[in-house]
């Protein structure tokens, strides 16, 4: 497996890059969402790891996911940037839930189980995966 990351240092750390979550971070470089998934079973894993949780099968590959799903929680820092974190569960699993930045105008108006889609910030300079409602409004 090809491995071609170019994070500085700080950046590494502080994404928490391991041997293990490797090609998600750098599907990201390529503003690709990459997900762990078993070829055995078909389970999606996030957090990546080598071995499937569903069935044991140590046949543990990566693809790119559509980028779209719901709000399943989320938490407003009104101090923090940016204010919004959550988790959102893709449309590829039920149960396959990834945090993340969520990009909202009104925060006042963003709401659980809201449509959202992906969209890519920069951390460190490095492209890093957010999600934006889809619904307008919002």
């Amino acid at each position: 497996m090809p491995h071609s990351l170019k994070l500085s240092a700080a950046a590494a750390r502080d994404l928490g890059v391991d041997y293990d979550s490797l090609e998600y971070w750098t599907g990201c470089l390529q503003k690709q969402l990459r997900i762990a998934r078993c070829r055995d079973c078909g389970y999606w894993i996030h957090f990546p790891r080598r071995i499937c949780p569903k069935c044991w099968s140590a046949e543990v590959g990566v693809e790119e996911v559509v980028g779209g799903g719901r709000l399943y929680t989320f938490a407003v820092d009104a101090r923090a940037t940016p204010p919004v974190m959550g988790v959102v569960e893709l449309d590829e699993q039920q149960g396959l839930r990834v945090p993340a930045v969520i990009l909202a105008g009104d925060v006042h108006r963003l709401t659980l189980d809201c449509r959202v889609e992906l969209t890519w910030i920069s951390y460190n300079d490095m492209p890093v995966p957010a999600f934006t409602p889809v619904d307008k409004g919002r």
